[in-house]
């Protein structure tokens, strides 16, 4: 059984070791307190790791939601011309 510190986790899971405290505090990452230091065993970092669901979803792209509303993107050479006069 390996143990792991709070900051070889935050490493394996590319996260902040305040992150990983959360995750304990919250029960979603099993630990041990040992000390005045928490340690979490390898399977369980590993299986923190491979959960579904982390971060949040994916952006929808600009151009689909436009498709998806009916509307067309403009390029740039229909687009009238605008000339700018001096000011006197």
């Amino acid at each position: 059984m390996d143990l792991l510190s709070i900051k070889e986790v935050a490493e394996k899971l590319s996260i902040s070791t305040v992150r990983v405290l959360q995750l304990i505090q919250e029960n979603s990452l099993p630990a041990q307190k040992i000390g005045r230091d928490w340690f979490i065993r390898n399977e369980d970092a590993e299986a923190a790791r491979n959960r579904r669901g982390r971060g949040r979803p994916p952006k929808i792209k600009t151009e689909d939601k436009m498709e998806e509303m009916g509307w067309r993107k403009i390029k740039r050479e229909d687009r009238p011309a605008i000339t700018l006069k001096p000011k006197k």
